[in-house]
């Protein structure tokens, strides 16, 4: 159904109902004609505030169950359109909750106007993206980013890397934009502005080598917040190998001959980036195989993460669809496995994964990944990659960055390794890309 406007009003019915078997707080009620009015049998849906900040529908989103609305609420409603506070049309979007709920998502006006989504929709996403500091007069000297910058903040270091942490975005643009407010924030990057800031997968100088990262940070819906930690742990060890299959295989494309040496262990300085490579330390997933080229240039960037916005909500869809069933997600059998063990190759018995066409073993997975040859990512395999992503219901909504990064990786390449590097050209000069959209 995707989202529609819902006009929530406080109910003292629902604030008065102290049966021990119903937490009116977990509740949206509605009258019979609301509910056939919004498509809603008996359900969950997510309520979050009209104009709101993704900053506050990450934090005032709520996940309410449907029930029939009580008598008083309904006589209340009737009185409320003959007096003109509301028309015919405007009572069949009406939803009642308890005041403490109200408050919560409206504040403390007499209605309020809210959207409701009965589906996985607007997920948010984030990132850190690294990157390198050098002397502008030679390249080759990698300077400690920790010399010059603090340790957290929205620009700060990550050991001798730099490291932004733009807020996290519903939109993709959103994202990118945050990016570009740090890269240009005179004061933010006051310590560093006389250097040379260089976006890349890998950096080696006398002394060591450096492998960067951009990391992908899937926000939760409330449906899989209210879900067990059993279901939630299976759900993100799923998403993170469809985002591997999906997003981080073909983008070896743009790591050229500095993947292998990114990936390979050569010293306690490399070996990143792997095959299954997360982390779920903050409670979300935090997807962790991309490298920093995906930084390179902001056209690149917006439709990375276009493409991972598209291949997340589809994922959140299909768990969704299935009301996060775990036998969905990842069935009980697997959960104690090694899932990214070479000798595991039961993607296809896994419905989520399957349903996502994303069911390459994990021995090949770990070669492709490891290997890192971006020879691999051939006109085949990447035509056969797109297919994949048109299939996808969410293709229409996020066609302009799917189809753009098709286009991105399809060129040789030398010529897409060997793009200008520098951050500031590319992203406060805005240098045209070899692919505009």
């Amino acid at each position: 159904m995707g989202k529609k406007q819902l006009i929530l009003v406080p109910s003292s019915s629902m604030d008065s109902n102290k049966k021990k078997d119903r937490n009116e707080n977990g509740l949206v009620r509605m009258s019979a004609t609301a509910r056939d009015n919004m498509g809603f049998i008996d359900d969950s849906v997510e309520l979050w505030p009209d104009k709101c900040s993704t900053e506050d529908r990450m934090n005032k989103a709520v996940l309410l169950g449907i029930f029939h609305a009580f008598k008083g609420d309904i006589k209340q409603l009737k009185g409320m359109i003959r007096s003109g506070e509301l028309t015919e049309a405007e009572a069949k979007r009406v939803g009642f909750v308890t005041t403490k709920t109200y408050n919560r998502i409206c504040g403390n006006s007499t209605t309020g106007s809210v959207w409701i989504s009965k589906d996985i929709s607007d997920t948010v996403i984030g990132s850190d993206p690294e990157f390198v500091i050098v002397d502008p007069n030679d390249h080759s000297r990698i300077l400690f980013a920790s010399d010059y910058l603090p340790k957290n903040g929205q620009i700060g270091h990550d050991a001798p890397l730099a490291e932004i942490r733009p807020k996290p975005e519903i939109s993709p643009e959103a994202l990118v934009a945050n990016m570009t407010g740090i890269f240009s924030d005179k004061k933010l990057t006051k310590a560093i502005s006389e250097f040379t800031w260089l976006a890349g997968c890998y950096f080696e100088d006398p002394n060591r080598q450096y492998t960067t990262g951009t990391h992908i940070h899937v926000g939760n819906p409330k449906q899989l917040v209210k879900s067990s930690s059993e279901v939630r742990n299976s759900f993100y060890k799923v998403m993170n190998k469809i985002l591997d299959e999906l997003l981080a295989l073909p983008m070896i494309k743009a790591d050229g001959s500095e993947g292998p040496k990114r990936r390979t262990k050569k010293s306690v300085y490399t070996g990143y980036g792997f095959y299954g490579g997360f982390r779920t330390e903050h409670g979300r997933l935090e997807h962790r195989t991309l490298s920093g080229m995906a930084m390179l240039h902001p056209m690149l960037t917006v439709a990375v993460f276009g493409t991972a916005k598209a291949i997340i909500d589809e994922a959140f869809r299909r768990a969704g669809d299935s009301k996060f069933d775990g036998a969905y997600i990842l069935p009980s059998k697997f959960r104690r496995r090694g899932l990214w063990k070479p000798e595991f190759n039961e993607w296809d018995e896994i419905p989520l994964a399957n349903d996502m066409q994303c069911i390459t073993g994990s021995e090949k997975m770990l070669k492709l990944l490891t290997s890192s040859d971006s020879r691999a990512i051939s006109a085949p395999f990447l035509r056969k990659w797109y297919t994949k992503l048109r299939s996808m219901s969410t293709y229409n909504e996020y066609s302009k960055y799917i189809d753009g990064l098709y286009e991105i990786l399809k060129i040789k390449t030398k010529e897409l390794t060997g793009w200008d590097r520098r951050i500031k050209k590319n992203w406060l000069e805005k240098k045209k890309f070899i692919v505009n959209f």
